[in-house]
């Protein structure tokens, strides 16, 4: 998702701050190299910093959503045949539950289609044989 990659804000973020305190330091007496090590000791661990920003910009689900998509394209890629398989039984599932829930809807769950339909009664008389 190139659109959501702002690691280049990030990058400038992290510099711009850097340059500010490497300015600072050098205002209070230290040498460039002082100034420039102590403002880095300061800031801390620039790759975490990074992706903690980045946890920020892109929820962590999106991340994880997105690396299990990638491996079960390139495991479905390796194992064709596999894949195939998958896909059929899935298409003959959701064909098979659509029939059945058609079945069921029309016959046991949708009302009768005469007035008052829920008022109407087998009548059968037992003395009389079928």
């Amino acid at each position: 998702m190139k659109w959501l990659d702002r690691s280049g804000d990030a990058a400038g973020d992290i510099e711009f701050f850097l340059a500010e305190e490497t300015a600072e330091n050098i205002a209070r007496g230290m040498t460039p190299e002082e100034a420039r090590l102590a403002a880095q000791r300061k800031f801390g661990n620039r790759l975490r910093v990074r992706e903690e920003v980045r946890t920020v910009w892109v929820p962590r689900w999106i991340d994880d959503f997105a690396l299990d998509f990638r491996y079960t394209v390139r495991t479905f890629w390796r194992a064709k045949l596999f894949t195939v398989a998958v896909l059929s039984m899935m298409a003959l599932s959701i064909g098979i539950n659509t029939v059945v829930f058609s079945l069921v809807n029309s016959l046991l769950l949708r009302p009768l289609p005469y007035p008052e339909g829920e008022r109407l009664v087998v009548y059968s008389d037992p003395s009389v044989p079928t």
